[in-house]
């Protein structure tokens, strides 16, 4: 449980209602079957009803599943469920780059990191504009850096087009009198021997960015399965930041811890 709200109808009566979203970023045999297990169990453990979305997030334009069918013999079960495919998106990318809702952001992030896989300069300038636009938009300081935190991970360049981005952004807050990023990251650099990161040094900044998976990573595992056995933390906190983040990909559609380190465990 993320969050728990309690509502009324505008008749007054009480209602609960368990919303099971699922984030799929590729194309499985297997995920209706997922969608209605899930939905079944919500439902047999508080017998309340279970709203179900999938959010799919691969490149199968084709592939929009939202419904799970068994039939055999005369008795039939059919479940249902909204579905959301990101791919949609990329027809009003320029809405989902004026909007201030955080997932259009994150829709928007994800979006553009598909686009620019093979193009790092194109890549480079998407990231500067996206993170510009969140001190436009008037948000937070605290949220622009959760934001940008997402952004950073999807939107990730290489060593000497990183340096440009920081750079840019330096300069950028500076003339904004916004140093919201940029004092983080400063703040980051002189505690270096806390987390890893040596001033000025590539190794230095991607060990940081590895311990910041690795943290995020157990975040989200304590979440979905609540607390997890020693061994996880130590077995994510060791790992290279590549495997951390197949491990992150995993969490979002597992149903258990061993089901995250599945694919490419060592």
């Amino acid at each position: 449980m993320d969050l728990l709200v309690k509502v009324w109808l505008p008749g007054g009566a009480e209602l609960w209602v368990l919303n099971h979203v699922e984030v799929q970023g590729d194309r499985d045999a297997k995920f209706a079957e997922r969608m209605y297990t899930c939905q079944h169990r919500a439902y047999d453990l508080h017998r309340k009803p279970v709203v179900g979305l999938a959010i799919l997030a691969d490149e199968d334009p084709s592939w929009r599943v939202s419904e799970y069918r068994q039939v055999l013999w005369g008795s039939e079960v059919i479940y249902r469920f909204n579905t959301v495919k990101l791919l949609d998106y990329l027809d009003h990318l320029p809405d989902l780059a004026e909007s201030d809702n955080p997932f259009a952001i994150v829709t928007l992030v994800h979006l553009t990191g598909k686009q620019t896989k093979s193009n790092p300069n194109e890549r480079l300038q998407a990231k500067k504009c996206i993170t510009r636009s969140l001190y436009r938009k008037g948000f937070s300081r605290q949220k622009v850096i959760d934001l940008y935190r997402f952004i950073d991970w999807v939107l990730s360049l290489p060593a000497e087009l990183d340096d440009l981005f920081w750079e840019d952004l330096s300069n950028f807050e500076e003339n904004q009198q916004m140093p919201y990023i940029t004092s983080v990251e400063r703040i980051g650099m002189e505690k270096g021997q806390l987390i890893g990161i040596q001033i000025g040094e590539q190794k230095g900044r991607q060990e940081g960015r590895q311990e910041e998976a690795a943290s995020m990573l157990l975040k989200l595992m304590r979440r979905k399965f609540g607390q997890t056995p020693e061994w996880v933390t130590e077995k994510v906190l060791s790992a290279q930041l590549e495997r951390i983040e197949l491990w992150g990909e995993n969490v979002l559609f597992a149903n258990s811890v061993d089901e995250v380190f599945a694919s490419g465990a060592t």
